[in-house]
């Protein structure tokens, strides 16, 4: 009797677990399909850019974004989603870690360059276009992620693997002062810029807004 009981428990064991390996399979599967139609969309959204001549740091956040989205689906295809975790150490894993830090600060560097562009050629009636102000705002987007992100490998550089853990579809690099301090650090004072930026241009926005309507 105890016998079938405990087979009984593990026949169900059994099929709980093939059940989760399916769902987990769907859920890669349709994380994929997200990952590649975004990069479809941004795609779409620089061979319209390119097309017109129009928006150049847009164009520059499209091709990094189609980066990151590759950098967050590739383990994916490259290791058994079972066992995953079991591949803390891989080049790739490490590799994937540092591009997860470098490429969104990249992204958010990019936004806050759209969003001064906005203001200084709206808001400040600038002089220069933004053809002109494009290799300002690749240099700051590129080097300030570059630095932090070589700051932290220097740093992590004694820790195993650079501290690069996998997470459930790609790695990242270990919750700690370091990646508080060389990515979350530049990622909130950038942001805070772009919005700060992008509230006064939509304060100017709204204040044309009221003399057009008096007029």
């Amino acid at each position: 009797m105890v016998s079938f009981h405990l087979q009984k428990q593990l026949d169900n064991l059994s099929l709980f677990l093939g059940r989760k390996k399916v769902m987990q399979g769907e859920i890669e599967l349709i994380y994929a399909i997200l990952e590649y139609v975004s990069i479809l969309l941004f795609l779409f959204l620089l061979g319209h850019c390119v097309s017109r001549s129009i928006n150049y740091t847009l164009q520059v956040f499209c091709i990094v974004a189609i980066f990151n989205n590759i950098n967050e689906s590739t383990l994916i295809f490259v290791h058994d989603h079972q066992d995953f975790g079991a591949h803390y150490g891989d080049p790739g894993c490490t590799i994937s870690a540092f591009f997860e830090q470098l490429l969104p600060l990249t992204m958010n560097c990019l936004c806050s360059c759209m969003a001064f562009n906005i203001w200084y050629l709206v808001v400040l009636k600038g002089g220069r276009t933004e053809r002109g102000l494009l290799r300002w705002y690749c240099l700051f987007s590129f080097t300030v992620p570059v630095v932090t992100t070589s700051v932290a490998a220097i740093l992590l550089r004694g820790a195993p693997h650079f501290s690069a853990f996998p997470s459930q579809f790609y790695c990242n690099l270990a919750d700690s002062t370091t990646t508080r301090g060389t990515f979350a650090g530049p990622m909130l004072a950038v942001s805070i810029t772009g919005i700060l930026l992008s509230r006064t241009c939509r304060y100017c926005r709204n204040q044309l807004m009221r003399l057009w309507k008096r007029e």
